[in-house]
């Protein structure tokens, strides 16, 4: 009786580096593995998945107080969203600050397609934020949590809501909840630099690789300083003061479309005070 004899194709070891399946911790950075929009920053892009923000995921913004520059860190990604042909919208959702609209306009944000929302419950909160992150004509949703009673199955909705519609989901969470567990697929804790043009950061978690701490970036490489275009600015608070009357005393609400729709809900958020706060913010 013959022994069967099995035939054996010796594999080359670069045939199977090809393999879809396998992945190399030098392949983190590496284009193409999903939808990404550059962060405008060089040096935090090289240590990203795809080299920037996740178009489809949910980022997480740890850090010990607003108005570190956490704004500034968005805003190139916010404009390039803003510019797509889909998802012109950005919406925010219980923000610690009013929206200064005059530096938006001046560092290139269109303030038009910008809304707010203010959720008085943790349920009303995530009911917006999932309901925004599902909407494709929605870019980019950034969001405070109302009292930060979040659970990690609370973020794994969200996460697979802004995959769902291919949105910019960030939530801005206190630092002590660094050590939380959260389903995001990007948590990085943000710290002050010794100037404000400047922020450090540490990438907590990312998707496929490790922790990294202390990156140091000038928020100045991408987005100008809100002190140079002071004049600037004026200007433009002045022109969007005399806009915004006119449009109260003569524009009438028209319904029938999506974008008439939101724009209603922008002027009634935009007019109305949902708290006493008085100071205006762009960091």
């Amino acid at each position: 009786m013959c022994a069967l004899k099995k035939s054996f194709n010796p594999v080359h070891p670069q045939d199977l580096l090809k393999h879809p399946l396998l992945w190399r911790g030098q392949q983190l950075t590496q284009p193409g593995s999903q939808p990404t929009v550059r962060t405008g920053f060089e040096c935090l892009d090289e240590h990203l998945p795809g080299h920037g923000w996740p178009v489809g995921g949910l980022v997480e913004m740890l850090l010990a107080h607003a108005g570190i520059g956490e704004l500034r860190l968005l805003l190139p990604a916010l404009i390039t969203l803003q510019g797509h042909a889909h998802g012109t919208w950005s919406i925010w959702i219980n923000p610690p600050f009013i929206p200064y609209a005059p530096a938006l306009e001046a560092a290139g944000v269109n303030g038009q397609r910008l809304l707010l929302v203010y959720p008085k419950t943790t349920e009303d909160f995530l009911w917006t934020l999932e309901a925004a992150c599902k909407s494709v004509s929605c870019g980019a949703v950034l969001a405070w949590p109302v009292a930060d009673k979040l659970k990690p199955h609370d973020t794994r909705r969200i996460q697979i809501a802004a995959k769902q519609g291919h949105t910019l989901a960030c939530l801005f969470r206190p630092l002590a909840k660094r050590y939380n567990s959260s389903m995001a697929e990007l948590r990085l804790a943000l710290h002050p630099a010794k100037t404000s043009h400047h922020l450090l950061l540490d990438i907590v978690k990312r998707r496929g690789g490790w922790p990294i701490e202390q990156l140091q970036l000038a928020l100045t490489d991408a987005t100008p300083s809100v002190h140079t275009n002071a004049k600037h600015v004026q200007e433009l608070f002045r022109e969007w003061q005399i806009i915004q009357r006119h449009q109260v005393t003569t524009h009438p609400r028209i319904k029938g479309t999506d974008d008439l729709a939101l724009t209603a809900t922008l002027e009634a958020n935009l007019h109305q005070a949902p708290r006493p706060i008085t100071r205006h913010s762009l960091h």
